[in-house]
């Protein structure tokens, strides 16, 4: 979700003046744009720079004698890993991950995806600037709850969830927030890796490709962080949750193949409903023999057991579709990161189904 360029790019930026460029931005839109994009973009602008204008430089906070030490022991955490980011992984050095915010809520954005009753492509969200997502973020919870009853209403297939943190690209410096900092190691330095891939490239349009690939780098990097900690330990639980992530997203993509099967059928709409069901009725019956093998591991009970539909299955499946493909891909380089981001920048000249072309066979 980018904004608004942060035109300084430095650590010290003039606030006021970054305002006065926004709502000019926001004066130019409005001779041009219907009343609910500029709406869109005022929630998103306000929302995201009352979020970046509390940003305390992290540092200070670490020197300070204010600082809480559990605060500042994770601090200098992010900054480690921040630095390891930049020099071992080749992801953007700049100011990104740096400072700080406490928000005080559990959340800092919440999506909203939407797909058709009959099919598992997810509806696109087309603006200025930000160019097509195939979701819609807000900073107010409400918000988000009141563009998916809208949305809900149009008859498609709805989910909303709580997002800890985003990437603005690089258009402004993203802060550590309070929402993940105290998370375990592991995913704290994968969650900084994914949101730093955001920053090396994005595909507009392409919400896939970029989450995809951001998802690779963050367990690719995490792999390389922990060999370097020397921490074998931690670095077995995170390959443990990953490979259950893995599991768990070949059955999310069996599932969205059935229902893709199922909506070229020449069927009524009421059989179709059933069938639906029944397909859904069959994932989470498969989910239960997923379960024994975890030992019972409870982590993905609230995705199953809440509403499944095409919209949830569309929404996970962003994530994970072209992990593999990057796999190989970076394999071929011979881990080389430096000539696997090459190779990935071709990407950007390919058309969004050549790109998925070759990403297909790239699986393989």
């Amino acid at each position: 979700m980018n904004w608004s360029r942060n035109l300084l790019g430095t650590k010290f930026v003039d606030r006021l003046k970054v305002f006065k460029i926004v709502v000019l931005l926001f004066t130019l839109l409005g001779l041009n744009f219907a009343c609910s994009t500029i709406s869109y973009y005022s929630q998103s602008v306000g929302g995201h720079l009352s979020v970046w204008m509390k940003r305390r430089d992290m540092q200070s906070l670490i020197n300070s004698a204010s600082t809480k030490p559990k605060l500042k022991k994770r601090l200098r955490l992010v900054l480690k890993i921040r630095k390891f980011a930049s020099q071992e992984l080749g992801l953007p050095d700049n100011y990104s991950f740096k400072s700080y915010v406490n928000l005080k809520r559990k959340h800092v954005v919440w999506n909203v995806l939407a797909a058709p009753e009959f099919s598992v492509e997810p509806i696109k969200f087309c603006f200025p600037i930000v160019g097509c997502l195939s979701y819609k973020g807000y900073f107010a919870k409400k918000r988000a709850e009141k563009e998916a009853l809208r949305l809900s209403y149009q008859g498609l297939d709805v989910t909303t969830g709580g997002v800890t943190a985003y990437s603005t690209l690089g258009w402004f410096s993203d802060p550590v927030l309070s929402t993940f900092v105290n998370w375990k190691e592991a995913d704290l330095a994968g969650l900084i890796f994914h949101e730093l891939a955001h920053q090396l490239i994005y595909l507009s349009g392409d919400t896939t490709f970029n989450e995809s690939f951001a998802s690779m780098i963050e367990i690719e990097g995490v792999k390389r962080w922990m060999k370097k900690q020397g921490t074998p330990k931690l670095s077995r639980k995170y390959f443990l949750a990953k490979k259950r992530d893995d599991e768990f997203m070949r059955l999310v993509l069996k599932t969205r193949d059935r229902l893709k099967i199922l909506y070229k059928k020449k069927i009524t709409i009421k059989q179709m409903r059933l069938d639906k069901q029944a397909v859904f009725k069959r994932m989470r019956k498969d989910y239960v023999e997923f379960k024994k093998r975890w030992m019972q591991y409870k982590g993905y009970d609230r995705f199953i057991n809440t509403d499944l539909n095409n919209a949830k299955i569309a929404g996970a499946s962003t994530y994970f579709e072209f992990i593999k493909s990057f796999q190989n891909l970076l394999k071929q380089q011979h881990n080389d990161l430096k000539k696997f981001y090459a190779e990935i920048f071709k990407f950007g000249k390919l058309s969004t189904d050549q790109r998925k072309l070759r990403l297909n066979k790239l699986k393989l």
